[in-house]
């Protein structure tokens, strides 16, 4: 892999966290006000669009080729989704960004044995000062929903699952027709509780909460083009502790919008989460010479 590559896939992650931030915000805005089901539905249609657009304008090929692994990628990404977009209203933006982010964490710990990646020597005790940043940042003394902490790290677990598929699917199928056959999937999966109206009216009637699902589409969309090419580029073990940069990015957006301040305790968590990425990244790099 050329140093070119290696950096092109840094920057679509770091592109990626900031994308996934700002989609956290807004989701944060929108479930209690449009309900979860709607948010989900809309943010898929409008990726789903997007994405076939670009595709069409790039002239690349969106017909899905692994079938099995895009089910299975698509069926984590759809429950991750739904745990993280339901824990955002229940906890803060920085907690529930940071439980999220244990999944950097398990792919690169599961690089090795799931996709038979070269993981560095010395990855494992890192990997737990990163963990120990997360259990840090998350501040179990805080109020906040328990259940709501509980989805976050769910969401976690599944979205590492969710993209050590993304980085075996590079080998087979395109960055856009892994988006598209992900986005199709959560807008047929979402329409039912939509349309119900169980946990939301499919169209609401405020005007904010259109300009919101707005904002989380292109969020979203701009996330999951973003990290699906940097995991096209580079190695899960090399891309995936940039992740962290979420957890900042949502600190920071949650100290300005939602007077959720960064607390001491906090902003340990955050330097033991961006050192262990560095050091991760800086290791898988040295590996490969």
């Amino acid at each position: 892999m050329s140093k070119t590559a290696r950096l092109a896939g840094v920057l679509w992650m770091l592109l990626s966290t900031a994308s996934y931030a700002v989609m956290g915000a807004g989701t944060k805005v929108a479930v209690p006000m449009a309900g979860l089901a709607a948010v989900l539905f809309w943010r898929s249609v409008f990726i789903t669009g997007m994405t076939w657009a670009l595709g069409r304008a790039r002239g690349v090929s969106m017909r899905p080729v692994n079938l099995g692994l895009l089910f299975w990628r698509s069926v984590v990404g759809f429950v991750a989704m739904v745990c993280y977009f339901w824990a955002l209203s229940q906890v803060p933006l920085a907690t529930a960004s940071a439980l999220l982010y244990v999944n950097p964490i398990l792919v690169v710990l599961l690089a090795g044995i799931t996709i038979k990646e070269r993981v560095p020597k010395g990855t494992l005790p890192v990997a737990l000062v990163a963990f120990l940043g997360v259990i840090i940042i998350m501040d179990p003394t805080s109020d906040g929903s328990q259940l709501g902490a509980l989805a976050a790290l769910t969401a976690g677990a599944m979205a590492a699952l969710a993209y050590l598929a993304v980085r075996k699917l590079r080998e087979t199928d395109t960055t856009e027709g892994i988006v598209l056959s992900f986005s199709v999937f959560c807008v047929l999966g979402s329409a039912p509780f939509a349309f119900s109206g169980a946990f939301g009216a499919a169209f609401p009637e405020q005007p904010m909460a259109w300009l919101l699902f707005l904002v989380i589409g292109l969020g979203a969309a701009g996330g999951q083009l973003a990290m699906t090419e940097a995991y096209r580029l580079e190695k899960a073990s090399v891309v995936g502790p940039f992740s962290y940069a979420t957890v900042l990015w949502s600190a920071a957006l949650g100290w300005l919008f939602f007077e959720e301040p960064i607390g001491p305790q906090s902003g340990l968590g955050i330097v033991l989460l961006l050192a262990s990425g560095t050091w991760l990244s800086r290791r898988a790099n040295a590996s490969e010479g």
